[in-house]
Parts: C-alpha cells; structure tokens; sequence
C-alpha cells in the first residue's frame, strides 16, 4: 500500500478492487453513462475472463459475457456504451483514462496539445520538451516517462480500437 498526499493505493497488480477502481475510474473518463461499478466487478470477478485494465475491458465482445448475471439487457447496455466511446473519446479523454498516476486530464491536455499523436502513442515524446512545459514539474515528468515506456504495448493495442474526433474541444474535459 502507497499512503500519498490525499489518497491510498493498493501496489498488488492483483487486487482485484484496485483493478475494479481504476477500470470504473477509466470508464467515467470515457464518458460511460450508464454502466455501474458493481457491473465491472462482474466483470472483473468472471473467472472466465481475464479483464486486468482498461484495455482488457474495452476489447470485450458480447459472447465474452456468458454469466446470467450480465443481462441481456445490461450486456446491451455495456456494448453501446463500449461503442460510444471508441467512436466519441478525444485524446485527452484517452490518455486520461489509462489512470496513469499523475497524469489526469490536465496533463493528457498539455501532452495532446504539445506533441504529435504519433509520438505520444509511440513513446516518442521529445522529453527535453517536455521538461520545458509549464505544469510539468520533476513528479509528473517522472511520471510520464515511467509509465509510456513502461506501458507502451498496453497504449499501442488500446489505440487501435478508437476512432477519435481530430479537435478537442476544451469544454468537453474538465480539469482534474
């Protein structure tokens, strides 16, 4: 467990209810409207699949949902909302929705607004630039760094299933 300034995280990439946390977390990103926490523990507790993350979970088809606690209905639900959002989400939303730690919103922002998007998902970011950036201080620059290398595959594959909008329109995120 990791105490930070105003949160708790759980460090076992096998907790299941951190895994549930940020995948709910992930989903509220994307713009889910209608889609619970209680459906992804569901999901993330079904021992016939193996959803870990985000991309896990947004690589799903209707026939992966075999329990009756799914529902027809929920499951249709999910779906919509899965579409939704890879026909819909800008980059920020994207990068944001990785649950990187600190790298929020804001941060997606700077990095969509300040480099090419083929850079960002090809951990190609020019991070001399990057440390030049006002709201970039030495934990965020780590941060970034850290986990677009660490975690460049897992942005490769979640990358291909979007279809994103070429403007992002500063009211549609907010700051956070």
């Amino acid at each position: 467990v990791e105490i930070a300034d105003s949160y708790i995280k759980c460090l076992n990439k096998d907790c299941k209810e951190a895994i549930i946390q940020d995948i709910y977390c992930s989903i509220v990103t994307l713009g889910f409207k209608n889609v619970g926490e209680a459906y992804i523990k569901t999901i993330v507790e079904d021992p016939n699949l193996n959803v870990r993350n985000i991309v896990d979970l947004m690589n799903l088809k209707p026939e992966d949902l075999k329990l009756q606690e799914y529902g027809t209905r929920k499951k249709e639900i999910f779906f919509e909302e899965v579409a939704k959002a890879k026909a819909n989400a800008t980059k920020v939303q994207f990068l944001a929705s990785l649950n990187f730690d600190n790298i929020g919103n804001t941060i997606s922002r700077l990095l969509v607004e300040n480099f090419s998007w083929t850079d960002i998902i090809n951990n190609k970011i020019d991070y001399n630039k990057l440390s030049k950036i006002e709201g970039v201080g030495p934990t965020i620059f780590k941060s970034v760094k850290a986990n677009f290398e660490n975690s460049n595959s897992l942005i490769l594959k979640y990358n291909e299933s979007f279809n994103f909008q070429d403007e992002v329109e500063k009211s549609e995120v907010k700051d956070g």
